[in-house]
């Protein structure tokens, strides 16, 4: 049974459209100059779409953030070597994020 990943798909498939639309309300220096947050929110909401991320992590990620993919960007803005576009670097936020969830939801 997938119910946590299908509704976390839902959710930053959401969120991305929501971004998009907002984006697109500014002004094209504005939208220039978020041209890494998008392409981030872009590469992020396909990865978790079509990567098969466990149940466990889809619940604890779909239940950690109303705005997941918004709060992913935060969190990557305090690495020093992310890379938008590879995989292993979009595994590792996924995973390190999902644990920082669980430390503050136990730290409750």
């Amino acid at each position: 049974m997938k119910y946590y990943s299908d509704r976390l798909i839902k959710k930053v498939n959401k969120e991305q459209e929501e971004f998009k639309e907002l984006t697109l309300s500014k002004s094209k220096e504005s939208i220039y100059n978020q041209a890494s947050k998008i392409r981030f929110y872009e590469y992020m909401n396909d990865y978790i779409t079509f990567e098969n991320i466990d149940e466990e992590t889809s619940k604890i990620l779909y239940k950690g953030s109303k705005n997941l993919l918004r709060e992913l960007w935060d969190f990557m803005l305090d690495l020093e070597d992310f890379n938008i576009g590879n995989m292993d670097d979009a595994n590792y936020i996924i995973y390190e994020y999902a644990d920082d969830c669980k430390k503050r939801t136990a730290q409750m």
